[in-house]
């Protein structure tokens, strides 16, 4: 009877380890440290190569006279998987309103830009607003909205274009912010809400605080990646808009530790004190590095934007005689000089 007994202890004392992993590993899910999540996560962040992207956005302001409200969402969809080929489709909207004093001002804005085959894209659908100063351009932007433009490489930002460019030197700096972005601390966990689901994918769900150390480090190796020295003052200025996050919050996926959802409230002072901000941004991602389909719009016009500033221009016209007289006289006028009007006048 005693050594039953002996044996009923061994058992209870076997089993305890097993009990404690089905505990920590219930319903399948994964229960890793937080700082090993956010580590992989920044890892998978820098190999993402194609994705989805959606972007809400809702902003309040308000000072002593002035008050505003925003909404605005944007939708990216991208493939770079082709090195020197990025595909991007761009769609942006916003609305909003404005009082200033007795004046009020409300309006919206829908644009989408897209480019692909080193070809760029831009169609204006709307854009609407009680501002009396836009009735003036307003017209001549009518001429192109609702339409397909392809835009000449020339006028599209540096920064735009070396998406689409294999240039060694442009390349080796992406690889360096890269390895800068996963070796820099940004952010640390201060609370853990466990695994939950989020559109059918069990992810963790944190809530974290900005390291303003790291970001200091950031900001300063990533403007000397790009051949830029900072000020302290202009690092500060940066480093400066995080003390007005006053909450973020990330879930990233138990399997790939992709972010698909990230949370950032922001509110403070801003404008030299003189108003307040209140903003949510949210941003959530899916099918990372699968196949994004963007293809050229059809029928898209060739832009000329000489057209666009003749038509902003107002030229005023003056009829000229016959004769030439008047094109003689302003000839005369304009080569005569200060020294040549004294001797005449002698």
């Amino acid at each position: 009877m005693m050594m039953k007994g002996n044996i009923s202890k061994v058992s209870k004392m076997a089993w305890a380890p097993v009990l404690a992993i089905l505990l920590l590993t219930a319903c399948g899910q994964k229960m890793e440290a937080p700082e090993t999540v956010l580590q992989k996560a920044k890892e998978a962040i820098v190999e993402i190569e194609s994705g989805d992207v959606k972007v809400g956005a809702t902003l309040e302001g308000s000072s002593d006279q002035d008050n505003l409200g925003l909404t605005a969402a944007l939708n990216l969809k991208f493939d770079k998987r082709v090195e020197g080929d990025q595909s991007l489709a761009v769609s942006f909207e916003a609305s909003g309103s404005m009082k200033n004093e007795d004046q009020l001002m409300d309006g919206e804005v829908s644009a989408e830009f897209i480019t692909v085959d080193k070809e760029y894209y831009l169609r204006l659908n709307e854009l609407d607003s009680s501002d009396p100063n836009l009735d003036q351009i307003k017209p001549f932007l009518d001429l192109y909205s609702d339409r397909w433009l392809r835009i000449d490489e020339a006028i599209i930002p540096e920064n735009i274009r070396e998406l689409n460019t294999d240039d060694a030197e442009v390349q080796a700096k992406k690889e360096q912010l890269k390895a800068l972005f996963v070796e820099t601390k940004l952010f640390e966990v201060s609370k853990e809400f466990g695994v939950e689901s989020l559109g059918g994918e069990d992810v963790y769900h944190y809530g974290v605080t900005p390291d303003l150390d790291g970001f200091r480090s950031y900001v300063m190796g990533a403007a000397r990646i790009d051949g830029v020295e900072l000020t302290n003052q202009e690092i500060e200025e940066a480093v400066e808009v995080l003390s007005h996050l006053k909450n973020v919050e990330l879930y990233v996926d138990t399997d790939d530790y992709f972010i698909r959802k990230a949370v950032f409230e922001f509110s403070g002072a801003a404008v030299d004190q003189q108003a307040t901000l209140d903003a949510i941004l949210v941003v959530e991602g899916q099918d990372f590095n699968e196949a994004i389909e963007i293809e050229a719009p059809a029928g898209a016009e060739d832009f000329n934007p000489i057209e666009l500033l003749m038509a902003f221009s107002e030229v005023p016209t003056m009829e000229v005689p016959a004769d030439g007289s008047m094109v003689d006289e302003m000839i005369v006028t304009e080569e005569k000089s200060p020294e040549s009007e004294e001797k005449e006048n002698q």
